[in-house]
């Protein structure tokens, strides 16, 4: 081999090493901004941000990804909690902000709680308190949490907001229906408590939620 073939060799790997390592930092410049994005004001901006990350792959051990994405959820579910409050639980934050929101949400949520430390109770307050269907395979995996749960969804069952008290209100019974091995018994104990508290409420839904669930408690 030549010199002038040796340096020509040379001289395109180093520009081959160059391009990725420009093409990587390009990359992490991108993701630095969409996590930013995340932090916006508006929530359409905030939509188109997470939904560009999701679609590029969300890494599992980028902690500052998580970290956002954590922050984010808390973020959705205290606007969608705001927009219900000010309707008195009649407008849903689809209705204000479009079909596509809860979509987004939704992925949000899942996104989420595949990557989350449920022993951290802040993010299982979060989780706890994102719109789910307490029959769900996510509201499943939280009741998992066994006593964990229960501080934070007896406090939801104080919500003034109607929606809240009454799906806490669900999930109290049924983690006594299927996670009763989960919970000891003075935990048992403040879940009847609770569940006596909701007889009396003033949505006729949440009554009958709290009904159901002290009979699983009794049983």
């Amino acid at each position: 081999m030549t010199r002038t073939t040796l340096s020509v060799l040379l001289g395109t790997m180093f520009l081959i090493a160059s391009i990725g390592l420009a093409v990587r930092s390009s990359g992490q410049d991108q993701q630095g901004n969409l996590i930013k994005q995340l932090a916006s004001t508006d929530v359409n901006q905030r939509m188109e941000a997470f939904e560009k990350l999701r679609s590029s792959g969300i890494a599992s051990d980028n902690k500052e990804l998580k970290d956002a994405l954590l922050d984010l959820l808390d973020r959705e579910n205290q606007l969608i909690e705001a927009t219900l409050r000010e309707s008195n639980g009649k407008v849903g934050a689809s209705a204000k902000y479009g079909e596509g929101y809860s979509e987004y949400v939704g992925w949000l949520a899942g996104t989420v709680l595949e990557q989350a430390d449920l022993a951290d109770k802040r993010t299982l307050s979060i989780l706890l308190r994102t719109p789910y269907h307490p029959t769900s395979h996510f509201a499943s995996t939280l009741l998992k949490q066994g006593d964990a749960v229960v501080p934070i969804l007896v406090e939801i069952s104080n919500s003034d907001v109607s929606i809240m008290r009454a799906e806490a209100t669900q999930m109290l019974g049924l983690l006594i229906e299927k996670h009763r091995s989960r919970i000891s018994k003075p935990t048992v104990e403040l879940i009847r408590q609770a569940l006596n508290q909701r007889l009396y409420d003033e949505e006729l839904i949440v009554r009958k939620f709290a009904t159901e669930s002290l009979r699983k408690v009794r049983d």
